[in-house]
């Protein structure tokens, strides 16, 4: 245990003493009796009676506890001036998941994925504390914003992202080509790299790349996935959509799909292998409007146990007036208790 201020302790006790001395000793000794008030006659019949000695001793003995409650009040008050305080190591930890949004940003999931981001809108306005970040991908993933908590930035990139699904590709025959504001183009052309070779909707490839994003995946953490695709494969990916979700549940991430209405409509393959992956790592398949789908996949996510991350660890001198408050709140308690008692 520390003092942070030992004046008070030097100064004050000293002090204290020299009153108690001055009060209870110089001045009890040169005080005269019957300073206030007549003199009565012929009182030692009185104060030879019981009852007046059994008062007077309680009285007498009210007296001097309130003055070593007095005395030890000022005690009390001495030492919080002081600040008793103490090193310890102290830690600021804070509950949280890491959620990711990974986004097919083909052609044919453009209207769907503008309804998914003015949802995720207001996921990300009801986090506390939660990490967030944001991955798209066709024929190549691009990582949006790594896992972060900074949520004016993720609402800030869901906007933009929003306006770059606001304009549109248009295939010319042979190739799609962007179409719209040229400021957007700057997040959906990367998806489109090597678009030629290896073809587009790479689904495999982006759940994969998404599992890869999470940061120290060896940590024991709660990890999500929101996917949404129509699982509409149109080139050769480096991995499939099952092997991504093996990896997944290999590294405990739970995948939540969401997909349009329309899965399946081509080819029923489709939609059991979206369910089967999903299946796979514990999450589910979300086939309904939007709305729906996001309402469903929160209450999900919030029964996901949070895990306590380390923000910083650092010593430091922490007060520690606990003892001090609860004497001088016990003291002040007693006083007013014992001088009504002197009172009657």
């Amino acid at each position: 245990m520390e003092i942070i201020n030992p004046w008070a302790l030097i100064l004050g006790f000293p002090v204290l003493a020299a009153i108690v001395i001055f009060v209870f000793v110089v001045k009890g000794k040169t005080r005269q009796d019957y300073t206030y008030g007549v003199k009565s006659a012929n009182t030692q019949f009185v104060k030879s009676l019981p009852y007046y000695q059994k008062v007077l001793r309680r009285y007498k003995v009210l007296t001097w506890t309130l003055m070593g409650l007095c005395v030890a009040g000022l005690c009390f008050s001495l030492l919080l001036i002081a600040r008793p305080a103490k090193t310890e190591n102290v830690t600021l930890a804070r509950g949280s998941r890491d959620i990711f949004l990974c986004m097919d940003v083909s052609a044919s999931l453009l209207e769907v994925n503008g309804q998914i981001v003015d949802h995720m809108k207001e996921v990300v306005e009801g986090l506390q504390g939660d990490r967030f970040g944001i991955m798209i991908f066709n024929t190549a993933p691009i990582l949006l914003v790594p896992l972060t908590d900074d949520y004016d930035y993720i609402l800030e990139t869901l906007e933009d992202l929003k306006k770059s699904f606001g304009s549109f590709w248009q295939n010319d025959g042979e190739y799609y080509h962007f179409v719209g504001d040229p400021n957007s183009y700057y997040l959906m052309g990367g998806v489109s790299h090597a678009n030629d070779e290896r073809g587009s909707s790479l689904i495999g490839d982006g759940l994969a790349a998404c599992i890869f994003s999470f940061s120290n995946l060896e940590e024991k953490r709660s990890r999500i996935i929101i996917f949404s695709t129509d699982n509409q494969l149109e080139g050769n990916p480096l991995i499939t959509l099952p092997q991504a979700a093996a990896i997944a549940k290999k590294k405990g991430i739970t995948v939540y799909g969401i997909a349009p209405n329309n899965l399946g409509s081509e080819d029923p393959l489709q939609k059991t292998e979206f369910q089967d992956a999903v299946d796979e790592t514990g999450g589910k398949l979300y086939i309904d409007s939007p709305d729906t789908k996001i309402s469903y996949i929160i209450k999900e996510i919030d029964k996901k146990e949070k895990n306590v991350r380390i923000i910083y660890s650092q010593l430091k001198l922490v007060d520690k007036p606990k003892t001090a408050f609860f004497g001088l709140t016990l003291t002040l308690f007693l006083f007013f208790a014992a001088n009504k008692k002197v009172k009657l």
